[in-house]
């Protein structure tokens, strides 16, 4: 996604932290406290429902988007389980995702 696209549903003023490694990630989370978290499942060395309970169990108070190519029925009820307020399966449409927060 560009930064065009991110214009065209008024998301603007965003400061945006991206961690390849989870433990960096997880680390930044907890330090700077961001209002959203976005949270892929499939990690190169850990399990994203682990850095999901982690971020519960330290009180991060952001909302945790789970965005993820898992969609089985499992893992979504997990994700809502171990904390996640949405759980979004790629691939997926930006219009769709955007009419359905709008309705």
């Amino acid at each position: 996604m560009n930064v065009g696209e991110l214009g065209e549903f008024g998301l603007i003023d965003l400061v945006i932290v991206v961690a390849r490694e989870m433990a960096v990630g997880l680390a930044l989370a907890l330090e700077h406290g961001p209002e959203v978290v976005l949270l892929d499942l499939m990690l190169p060395k850990r399990d994203g429902f682990s850095v999901l309970r982690a971020l519960r169990e330290d009180r991060l108070a952001a909302a945790v988007l789970i965005l993820s190519a898992r969609g089985e029925e499992w893992d979504r009820v997990q994700g809502f389980e171990y904390g996640a307020d949405d759980y979004v399966v790629k691939p997926f449409s930006m219009k769709e995702r955007s009419e359905e927060h709008t309705s």
